[in-house]
């Protein structure tokens, strides 16, 4: 309670003579606390609060004193063995008094240049990725000399994408650092008992491709790769947060894009708290020239799975399906995703084609070409269907079928369009049409519509009623009549 509260409850009970609930109610303080307040003021000592505890308290005493590091939980059990009846969290408070602050000093520690960067995750919330939302990470690396940091936004933290992140970093720095300090992470390490780390040995070989040596903190301690806790709550607070109130309804494409203008312009163009030197400067002047050079190559870290290709030409990968071409349905392929694309492999290790990777959920990305084929032999089915038909009409088709084939660039469309009458006409009258065609040597659809029109032949009843429904049969020309004929007839 500040004094100016103090004194006016003081003036209260002197001044205005009100009783202490009066006070209370008035200053919206509690009755034992401005009773308190008036009987010190007075010289009058406040009546002493009789607790269960007080029996027991020289017993507490003992049990710290032999076993520090007791817990309350074991020392409650002691005490109610011998008649405690209070509650626990009067013990708690008790005794987080008598211990006092546990906090654990340590060394804050500086490396020398290019020596040292640690690395880390840190869960950002979600964040939209088209029409579906997908959780969203952020991997940040910090070199400890300089405090030159790189942070990259990501809706995954598996293997693939944890080695991208670092080779993105590395690219970033120009260079690769001696070491890189970890916290346990799966990634990074597979088991640990003690001080004794079984290193994943994937992470190895990815480590060894860089020359740099993997280490791993500490169980729960924090401290140890506290540069990076720190810029992880800086970024936080400096542009997430920002970034959020600012873009309410962003995408992925959009963060990524604004947290590397971030990145270069702010994050490592301040003077740093602890160095009071601009990180980037700082960076070039005394830490770059004693990185490791990169490789010629970069490691190839894509994640790689047998895709089954499906009969719509198509293979699924992380919810979204992804096209290959038509001869290669009903194959197993090799499908590799990179961060920002994704490739299809044969048997062969030959890449049949590659895609944009999409991060939206349910989509479908196809490339027009790869039905191309599958188009055309389609239409070539169909059209060695229709000729089978064809030539089941009577002996002669086979013969006309011929001489369409050296009248016409598209006997094909002939044969359809002489089909359609047969649907129309009957089986019966379409197949004398084409013998009598036949002997003509009149080779066209043209010439089977005439014979079957001048013969007189009527529609097939099953068809009549089905007739508007046939839209092929908007496609067939009647030779429209002479208007002149008209013309010359004498009325009477």
């Amino acid at each position: 309670m500040d004094k100016d509260k103090q004194g006016h409850i003081r003036f209260l009970f002197k001044q205005k003579k009100k009783n202490i609930s009066q006070i209370s109610r008035e200053t919206e303080v509690s009755r034992n606390t401005v009773r308190n307040l008036i009987s010190r003021k007075e010289g009058k000592k406040p009546k002493k609060r009789i607790s269960k505890l007080d029996d027991y308290k020289d017993e507490i005493q003992s049990m710290l004193s032999e076993k520090p590091g007791l817990s309350n939980v074991l020392i409650l059990e002691k005490l109610k063995q011998k008649g405690y009846q209070g509650s626990r969290s009067i013990l708690g408070e008790y005794i987080l008094l008598t211990r006092g602050p546990q906090a654990e000093a340590y060394f804050n520690l500086e490396t020398l240049p290019g020596r040292e960067a640690q690395a880390d995750w840190a869960h950002c919330g979600e964040i939209s990725c088209g029409k579906h939302k997908r959780k969203l990470y952020m991997f940040c690396m910090v070199m400890s000399f300089s405090r030159y940091l790189y942070i990259e936004f990501t809706t995954s933290m598996n293997f693939s994408t944890f080695l991208c992140c670092h080779i993105n970093a590395f690219n970033f720095f120009g260079g690769v650092p001696q070491s890189i300090l970890y916290d346990n992470l799966k990634s990074v390490v597979r088991t640990r008992l003690g001080s004794k780390i079984t290193y994943n040995g994937h992470f190895l070989d990815f480590a060894s491709w860089y020359g740099f040596n993997p280490k791993a903190c500490n169980p729960r301690s924090g401290n140890e790769k506290g540069k990076v806790e720190r810029v992880i709550q800086y970024v936080r607070n400096n542009f997430i947060t920002g970034y959020q109130y600012d873009h309410p309804q962003s995408n992925f494409d959009h963060i990524k894009a604004q947290s590397m203008i971030w990145l270069v312009k702010t994050a490592n163009r301040r003077e740093h708290s602890v160095t009071h030197k601009i990180p980037a400067e700082y960076f070039l002047l005394e830490e770059n020239k004693h990185l490791l050079p990169l490789p010629e190559n970069p490691y190839d870290y894509a994640d790689t799975e047998p895709k089954p290709v499906s009969k719509d030409c198509l293979v699924v990968y992380d919810t979204n399906r992804y096209s290959v071409p038509s001869e290669n349905t009903g194959q197993t392929v090799i499908l590799k995703a990179y961060s920002g694309t994704i490739k299809i492999i044969n048997s062969k290790q030959e890449e049949i084609t590659s895609h944009k990777r999409c991060y939206d959920k349910y989509c479908a990305i196809k490339n027009p070409d790869h039905y191309k084929e599958l188009f055309e032999r389609k239409k070539k089915a169909q059209h060695s269907s229709r000729r089978e038909i064809f030539t089941a009409l009577c002996p002669e088709a086979i013969e006309y079928l011929e001489g369409l084939n050296q009248e016409h660039p598209n006997p094909d469309y002939h044969v359809e369009k002489i089909l359609s009458y047969a649907g129309i006409y009957g089986r019966t009258a379409t197949a004398g049409a084409i013998a009598r065609a036949t002997g003509y040597k009149a080779f066209g659809w043209e010439y089977i519509k005439n014979i079957l029109l001048k013969s007189g032949t009527t529609a097939a009843p099953n068809t009549l009623t089905n007739l508007l429904q046939r839209k092929d049969l908007f496609d067939i020309e009647i030779d429209a009549h002479d208007l002149e004929s008209y013309d010359n007839m004498k009325l009477s």
